[in-house]
């Protein structure tokens, strides 16, 4: 079965993690694989991270349909195309094609609740969505998606081994000081994401602990206007934006706090991975969040877009590093337990076979 990976402008880092896992396990099966992105800026990097060729293709369609078939569907011949993207462009691009089967990974940001309907009718005709959470897939169901074309594949992780830093950053290639409290969030920066509020909960923190910094990922046009944001409010020296300068298992390896402040559900990948590597949580207390963290054993929650209580919970886990040891114990412990990588691959692998007509529905959540 022949593979392409589909990239675009708001493919994420944690896609690219999750590609690179899938080129690892598949290509010792009877898969073969390739990448492509119809952005340069992203095939660029995902050639840096994945360490492959990515090609570079134009997916037009009105009256580059035939164009696009002739050099690049029919020349490589795919049996599936993943797309790591939620552009309506690219979903139109796709719309013609009756084969290869089309398979699109999920998050809620990527078809906003405005015109979702009109944005779900441009799916690919018999595509299958991908959620990494229950609470993802129902949200894609009730703004009008089949329930049939929606599965859940949850994220998997493989644990380093214990005090295995895999090329850690330096605290000091950041300018950060070996006894600074450090909070990562996931990325790329975005409105619901909630990186706005744990600006103003790292300003609130900034009373206890002048040094505090906060850490955002990945890169996104919310980026520009979030630093604006801070530097608006004289508070520039908390946040630091690290684009996609650095892989997210180094900046796990030098936080003390990975903080979700979402205002709905994102994807839960970012935060499964932060677990993995023994970083506690706090995070919004949205469903998709409540699948993956337990409360008071590997994290704590708060209600979304309060930033006072965010500060608090963050507070509570800087000031007690028993509690916050205790916590990243435990969330290293279930996170490698319960999403193991091998499980995740064989569900991809599942969906892959189910989209092409080769096998019956997949197991795992639905």
């Amino acid at each position: 079965m022949r593979i392409c990976h589909l990239l675009a402008a708001d493919t994420t880092e944690d896609d690219l993690i999750v590609i690179s896992g899938l080129l690892a396990a598949l290509d010792a099966r009877r898969f073969e694989q390739c990448v492509a992105s119809v952005d340069g800026p992203t095939a660029d990097r995902a050639r840096q991270a994945l360490g492959l060729v990515v090609r570079r293709i134009e997916l037009r369609w009105g009256g580059y349909a035939a164009f696009a078939r002739r050099n690049w569907i029919a020349n490589w011949r795919p049996n599936v195309v993943h797309v790591w993207s939620g552009e309506s462009s690219l979903m139109t691009g796709l719309g013609g094609f009756d084969e290869p089967a089309v398979v699109i990974s999920a998050a809620p940001g990527r078809l906003g609740a405005d015109g979702a309907r009109r944005r779900a009718d441009r799916l690919p005709s018999g595509a299958t969505m991908i959620c990494d959470s229950r609470s993802v897939r129902d949200t894609f169901v009730r703004r009008g998606l089949d329930a049939a074309r929606c599965v859940v594949v949850p994220p998997g992780v493989e644990a380093p081994a214990p005090g295995d830093a895999r090329g850690v950053l330096t605290r000091e290639a950041l300018g950060l000081a070996a006894n600074q409290p450090v909070l990562l969030t996931s990325g790329p920066p975005s409105r619901q994401g909630g990186q706005y509020d744990a600006v103003w909960a790292a300003a609130l923190l900034q009373q206890i602990f002048p040094d505090v910094r906060l850490i955002v990922p990945g890169d996104s046009p919310e980026r520009a206007r979030l630093e604006r944001f801070v530097r608006g409010f004289r508070l520039p020296q908390i946040l630091i934006c690290t684009r996609h300068r650095w892989p997210f298992h180094q900046l796990t390896a030098l936080a003390d706090v990975f903080v979700v402040p979402a205002l709905t559900d994102v994807p839960t990948g970012p935060i499964v991975r932060a677990m993995a590597a023994g970083l506690p949580v706090v995070s919004s207390d949205v469903p998709a969040m409540r699948e993956r963290i337990d409360e008071a054993t590997t994290g704590l929650f708060t209600p979304p877009g309060e930033p006072t209580q965010l500060a608090g919970a963050i507070l509570r886990l800087l000031d007690d590093p028993e509690l916050r040891g205790r916590f990243a114990r435990a969330a290293r412990q279930q996170t490698t337990e319960a999403y193991p990588l091998e499980t995740c691959v064989r569900q991809y692998e599942a969906v892959y076979e189910q989209a092409s007509g080769r096998v019956g529905a997949p197991s795992g959540e639905r």
